[in-house]
């Protein structure tokens, strides 16, 4: 393990740390090729807002090229970053800052899924896409649906990336049965959402 960027405090963890707050960080550019048409509505309504700084939204993608190297890695956050989006470079990047492994977390269409599988039944999420709160659960699961088959390519991977899956269900029974098949394809974790 090349672990360069570590702080020379650190050194001597190199190989051993675990990053327990990272992110899959896909620009909406790409939601649809990666997850399907489903991400399509989500992916057009956050490209067709204004870019800023760390957003989902990135209009002239190149795609994970920035180099990796101590000072991008520790300087360039979001949908740029080197190893965002290509679980090969992120595994480089893991290495160059000594990590073990690494938790990662759903952003894209996997948080988007989410929130919409889990609001209230009196919360239409007003002016996504004028749906009923019943349909934009529908909707939210079947994102949930195409983001977890993303992470169960993911956790095939590599042992070091540990994927946490979010899930969704009507009864207690449903979330188990939900989280044990998720564990079972390999998931390091599972998300339950408070809504």
């Amino acid at each position: 393990m090349q672990a360069s960027a570590v702080p020379d405090a650190l050194k001597a963890y190199a190989g051993r740390i675990v990053d327990v707050d990272s992110h899959e960080m896909m620009p909406a550019q790409i939601w649809t090729d990666m997850f399907g048409e489903v991400a399509r509505p989500i992916a057009d309504m956050i490209k067709a807002q204004p870019p800023r700084p760390n957003h989902a939204s990135i209009p002239d993608y190149a795609g994970d090229v920035l180099p990796i190297e101590a000072d991008t890695i520790f300087k360039t956050k979001g949908p740029v970053a080197p190893g965002a989006v290509d679980i090969d470079r992120r595994l480089e990047v893991m290495d160059l800052m000594g990590l073990r492994h690494q938790l990662l977390f759903p952003t894209s269409i996997g948080l988007w899924g989410l929130a919409m599988a889990s609001a209230a039944p009196d919360n239409t999420m007003p002016g996504l896409f004028g749906n009923t709160a019943d349909v934009n659960r529908i909707l939210g699961r079947k994102l949930i649906d195409a983001h977890n088959e993303w992470l169960t390519g993911v956790a095939r991977r590599s042992r070091r990336m540990k994927a946490i899956a979010p899930i969704y269900g009507d009864t207690v029974g449903d979330l188990i049965a939900n989280a044990r098949k998720l564990i079972d394809a390999g998931m390091a974790g599972i998300w339950s959402a408070t809504g």
